[in-house]
């Protein structure tokens, strides 16, 4: 790439020489350069391939001077230079010496709502007495695409449903977009490109649904664009260029709850990935207990803020070619891990024996009382004697999956169902209970 780099411009170096030695007319040409302007569009790259800038000839151009006045050309019959099209713009303008700035984007206006991109970008340049200056009009995506996807989870838990989202510069056209079941064809919504608000740090989600067993599920939830390498519009905000995926995925957590969880990918120039996994719960009306009815579970004692989630796969039957990765769970913890402790219950007493007697052999692989996963070599260990690999947690570790499936093999010989019930706390004191059935 380097090398690549350094033979391109030592080409246009030696092209400018070139142009330089050029003769211009010799009227009026004592304070006077000569400018060459291109046009290239920069797509995100989430949304090109792998030319990063392509060269557009349908974008109108117009040139301004240093006072942001149309610039004209006085020696072709004082006409504007300002073009419908960067296939009009001559091979050179003479220009008198001075700044000027070059301003391009797609055809048309930019609307609050479209369904394509739109792009633009604005060139500062020095012409300079006696010379050829090249210069090219960068033009980046100024909208924000939106796209929301549904899972079929998600089609199939809610009737009705409405999601508004607010880029908090008001409520007026344009700050607010909505999308609703009646939006949906072919299990999909459409993709937007949304022009936000100037310096837009947070965006609120607004969420109404109804279930198919009639229960109303309202909640909201406030996205921060966290911070990344280098963004396509070189700014921590949301703004042009930005690529919001919104996957909406319900989770039947425990007895009477539904979470739902919103996975928000931001794609930025480089395709750096910011994900904020933001979980949002059940609070529909009626009197709902999760757990058992002895022992009532809180499924989210942090709160409806909880940072803490889980990718909790479903309840399942395993049998001899069941995959071991549908046991995955995946755990994010942004403020750190501090412990993950691990109780398997089951109905099967040849099971809970077995369970007893490991904890008696093995320290710290107690899963009876609890087996505390984070930094547990002693787990390693256990399962690597029965075939079985798996890595754990460092306390801090912001991300880790649970693989449940490698407990598959050993649990087919004991039929029965086997309850794996989970606690994470982080390194705030937040902490999070769920639980897996897995019936053999």
């Amino acid at each position: 790439m380097k090398l690549y780099n350094f033979f391109l411009g030592c080409a246009a170096a030696m092209a400018l020489a070139s142009c330089v030695s050029e003769e211009f007319p010799k009227s009026n040409t004592q304070e006077m350069g000569t400018l060459h302007i291109d046009v290239e569009a920069q797509q995100p790259m989430k949304t090109r391939g792998n030319e990063a800038l392509i060269a557009v000839t349908n974008f109108p151009v117009t040139v301004y001077d240093a006072n942001g006045k149309i610039v004209k050309d006085n020696l072709n019959g004082n006409k504007e230079l300002s073009f419908a099209n960067s296939s009009e713009i001559p091979e050179s303008i003479l220009l008198p010496a001075g700044t000027y700035y070059l301003e391009s984007h797609t055809p048309g206006e930019m609307k609050t709502i479209m369904d394509v991109p739109y792009y633009k970008g604005i060139d500062t340049t020095e012409v300079i007495k006696g010379e050829h200056i090249h210069s090219t009009i960068i033009c980046k995506m100024a909208n924000t695409k939106i796209h929301v996807v549904l899972s079929q989870e998600f089609l199939k838990t809610f009737t009705s449903w409405y999601l508004t989202l607010n880029d908090g510069k008001g409520s007026g056209e344009g700050h607010v977009i909505s999308f609703s079941n009646k939006d949906v064809q072919n299990n999909e919504l459409p993709t937007i490109y949304w022009k936000l608000g100037d310096d837009v740090s947070e965006i609120k989600a607004d969420f109404n649904g109804v279930t198919t067993d009639g229960r109303t599920i309202t909640t909201d939830v406030t996205w921060k664009k966290e911070k990344v390498t280098e963004t396509y519009n070189s700014s921590t905000n949301f703004g042009g260029g930005d690529a919001l995926e919104i996957e909406i995925k319900p989770v039947a957590a425990n007895k009477g709850i539904i979470d739902i969880y919103f996975n928000v990918s931001i794609f930025d120039l480089n395709a750096e990935v910011s994900e904020a996994v933001v979980e949002l719960i059940d609070n529909g009306s009626g009197s709902f207990e999760s757990g058992d009815d002895d022992n009532p579970v809180n499924p989210n004692p942090g709160g409806d803020n909880n940072p803490i989630t889980v990718d909790l796969p479903q309840d399942m039957t395993v049998d001899a070619d069941t995959d071991p990765s549908l046991g995955d769970t995946k755990i994010l913890t942004p403020n750190g891990i501090k412990s993950l402790k691990v109780i398997i219950k089951s109905t099967c007493d040849d099971m809970t024996s077995a369970l007893q007697d490991v904890a008696d052999t093995y320290e710290g692989v107690d899963f009876i009382h609890g087996a505390e996963v984070v930094g547990n070599n002693n787990l390693v260990s256990f399962l690597a004697e029965l075939g079985q690999e798996i890595t754990v947690p460092s306390t801090g570790q912001t991300e880790y999956t649970f693989p449940i499936g490698n407990f598959f093999g050993f649990l087919l010989m004991l039929e029965g169902t086997h309850t794996f019930e989970m606690t994470i706390e982080d390194l705030n004191g937040n902490t999070k209970e769920c639980k897996l059935n897995l019936t053999i």
